[in-house]
């Protein structure tokens, strides 16, 4: 490539893991192959188109000093409604719902009601290179392995309740998901695929402004530190 670094990791050739496990395993040991003088790192979906520069998102990270970035679902904003809809949709086996309900609960977060909890899709996330937010990384990569060995490709869910031991120990900014649907900056594609997944949501809008007015007056989290850090 004439533009990005291609990192190849040989550490992954001889395994027995599958495709989606390397690509766990990797995406959470981000911080293994940045250099470390890197202020700011984004970890983009392969299924989003980059349109132009990012620069002007990133720089408005850095000049807020947020720690974090990532979409708010579109959705959905309960974990096991989302578990539901990759059984539903993806075929997913039953089997990783009832482990991640077992996880929750061998780490329970005692003021939180599981219902509408919140939910972010972490298609994109804007991580700022702290101690703090490496940690936080490092411990969704032992969640994930944990709860299911990087087999659960749901890897959201498991994300998202480990974010909360961190909600009173960073700054976060959330952004809305048609910031990379179809943005000035990106736009997302379903997966295995060339069909623009704005279509998929036009199919629950009957427009696409009551899919962004939607998207605008969602709340994705409950307690109260997250509340209204929208980008």
């Amino acid at each position: 490539s004439n533009i990005w670094n291609i990192i190849y990791l040989k550490e992954f050739d001889n395994n027995t893991f599958s495709g989606f496990q390397k690509t766990y395993m990797a995406k959470y040991s981000i911080f293994k192959y940045i250099s470390s003088d890197s202020k700011y790192v984004i970890e983009i979906n392969g299924a989003i188109l980059i349109k132009k520069s990012l620069n002007k998102i990133i720089n408005y990270y850095n000049d807020n000093n947020y720690d974090l970035g990532i979409a708010i679902h579109p959705d959905r904003n309960d974990l096991l409604l989302e578990y539901d809809a990759w059984e539903r949709i993806r075929h997913v086996d039953q089997k990783y719902t009832k482990k991640f309900i077992e996880y929750i609960n061998k780490h329970p977060h005692p003021d939180l009601e599981l219902k509408n909890c919140g939910l972010l899709e972490w298609a994109i996330k804007i991580y700022k290179n702290t101690s703090v937010i490496r940690q936080f990384v490092n411990d969704v990569y032992d969640a994930l392995c944990e709860h299911s060995n990087f087999e659960d490709n749901n890897d959201q869910c498991i994300a998202m309740w480990v974010l909360y031991n961190y909600i009173n120990k960073i700054n976060p900014k959330f952004f809305r998901c048609n910031l990379y649907m179809d943005g000035l900056y990106m736009e997302r594609y379903s997966h295995n695929s060339l069909t623009h997944i704005l279509q998929h949501h036009k199919k629950n809008y009957k427009s696409i402004e009551e899919f962004e007015n939607a998207e605008l007056y969602h709340k994705p989290i409950k307690l109260k530190s997250f509340n209204d850090n929208l980008y």
